[in-house]
């Protein structure tokens, strides 16, 4: 369960939790649990070549949050920056289901707590050992008050040196089309073209359109609102796919670490058809938006 915060209690606690000291740096077996610190979600358990650490980090290690709508491409992201020797990009921190975290009670930690184990006593490879950059993900989702945690933007704000990697789709409809195969699918990360065999269709009504329209639109204006005065960093999952080589420049430098390539991110898309021959009744929506606000949404 979560601990009740009053907002002069939170101010000291989120200081603490910001000001760890570093003499505590040397790294810490991590739990059992704990099976890797990249690559793939909960369903996905390839590729893990050295156990990872709990690291404390260092008082001026840069803190950074990528936020989101499932299905935009954070994983992508992810991936790339764990290539940098000096990134820790972990996966959902709100998450109960990530075992990237170990046997952390996160459900019964505050949050507060949360964002120790998020920016402090964090998971990495133990290859690490000069992390200057250390973030995670936080889905639209987590924050809503029936599922996760409502305030938890609002305490992240509270860090004035906390950095925003804002990641969106060009089209929310594709957003929505991806969301919609991964339920089907049961799978959120293609790594063999085996898994890109059987990508359903998918039948999508007016209604569901416009209400994941309203929550894009919904998250963006929070995402505004609620890191004003801070720096954020807008990408788009397609010209960061497009233009790799700069827009990953365009990231490191927003991070404040050195500028090195990275190779693409060892990851499939999962869907390449256009969205007509993807959404089976892509011409009826079409119509039923035309005149509105989402028609450009329907090429």
């Amino acid at each position: 369960m979560r601990c009740p915060l009053t907002l002069s209690t939170l101010s000291v606690t989120i200081s603490v939790v910001w000001q760890t000291a570093a003499s505590a740096r040397t790294p810490r077996a991590a739990p059992a649990a704990y099976t890797h610190a990249q690559g793939g979600t909960s369903r996905v358990r390839r590729n893990v070549k050295k156990p990872a650490v709990l690291y404390r980090a260092d008082p001026g290690v840069r803190r950074f949050v990528i936020v989101a709508l499932p299905r935009t491409g954070t994983n992508y992201l992810r991936v790339t920056l764990n290539q940098h020797p000096n990134v820790v990009a972990n996966n959902e921190l709100l998450s109960a289901e990530d075992p990237r975290w170990g046997d952390a009670p996160r459900t019964e930690m505050s949050s507060a707590e949360l964002l120790r184990l998020g920016f402090d006593d964090f998971p990495r490879p133990e290859s690490k050992t000069d992390v200057r950059a250390v973030g995670f993900k936080v889905l639209d989702h987590q924050l809503t008050p029936g599922q996760g945690r409502p305030g938890f933007l609002d305490l992240l704000s509270q860090d004035p040196d906390i950095r925003v990697v804002h990641l969106t789709r060009g089209n929310p409809l594709e957003t929505l089309r991806s969301l919609t195969q991964a339920y089907q699918t049961r799978r959120w990360i293609a790594r063999s073209t085996r898994d890109l065999e059987d990508m359903p269709t998918v039948g999508l009504t007016p209604g569901q359109c416009r209400r994941f329209f309203e929550r894009s639109e919904r998250f963006a204006a929070r995402v505004r609102r609620v890191f004003a005065g801070h720096r954020v960093l807008e990408l788009i999952y397609e010209e960061f796919c497009a233009e790799h080589a700069a827009q990953t420049r365009r990231i490191l430098d927003f991070l404040g670490v050195p500028v090195q390539p990275l190779a693409v991110a060892a990851l499939l898309k999962q869907e390449n058809r256009e969205l007509p021959a993807v959404v089976e009744n892509y011409r009826e929506l079409r119509d039923a938006f035309r005149g509105t606000e989402y028609e450009r949404l329907f090429p």
